[in-house]
């Protein structure tokens, strides 16, 4: 089945392991039920890494882009929990990406995401312009051919980005 909806939200982040149990109970009872309650907010994913920083990650799918800019989403923004705020201040680097899906293919979803996150190294030429050293199709055929041993090799360099679901909520469709 492929990804419901073109807007995308990413999330992802690491807590002290003090306040995990605290964390993970806002994130499954209060946090991904607000967020799916959002008019245009179509499901949420959550993952936590195997051996990996940050160890925690959600993927919201939305109908459009132009939910996650919504009255609706703002006004959730503008007027969270007291327990919201209280965990969201501990939160340590936090990471939020917004993304529009342009293609999305496929026959269902599995239980495990692989997540390759591209940074290109900026050069400056002489006019002043920042481009990239390399492209990002060197880029992703060089992450995807790194690992040569089998993935359920602990020694695997691409296992530390291998994320297991801890909890999926959705909406619309009724299942993920």
């Amino acid at each position: 089945m492929p990804l419901a909806g073109t807007g995308m939200l990413l999330t992802s982040m690491n807590i002290d392991a003090a306040d995990e149990a605290d964390f993970n109970r806002w994130y499954d009872r209060e946090h991904l039920e607000e967020r799916v309650a959002i008019e245009g907010f179509l499901e949420a994913r959550r993952y936590v890494a195997h051996a990996a920083n940050p160890k925690y990650l959600s993927l919201y799918s939305t109908a459009t882009l132009d939910v996650l800019d919504s009255p609706a989403y703002r006004a959730r923004l503008a007027n969270q929990t007291e327990w919201s705020r209280r965990t969201m201040a501990q939160f340590k680097n936090m990471l939020r990406v917004v993304a529009r899906v342009t293609i999305s293919k496929g026959s269902g979803r599995g239980a495990v995401l692989g997540l390759v996150r591209l940074r290109p190294r900026p050069t400056t030429r002489a006019h002043g312009v920042m481009h990239c050293k390399k492209s990002w199709r060197h880029r992703i055929a060089t992450a995807s051919s790194r690992c040569t041993c089998s993935r359920a090799s602990p020694n695997c360099p691409e296992r530390r980005l291998t994320f297991r679901p801890c909890a999926t909520k959705a909406r619309a469709t009724g299942s993920c």
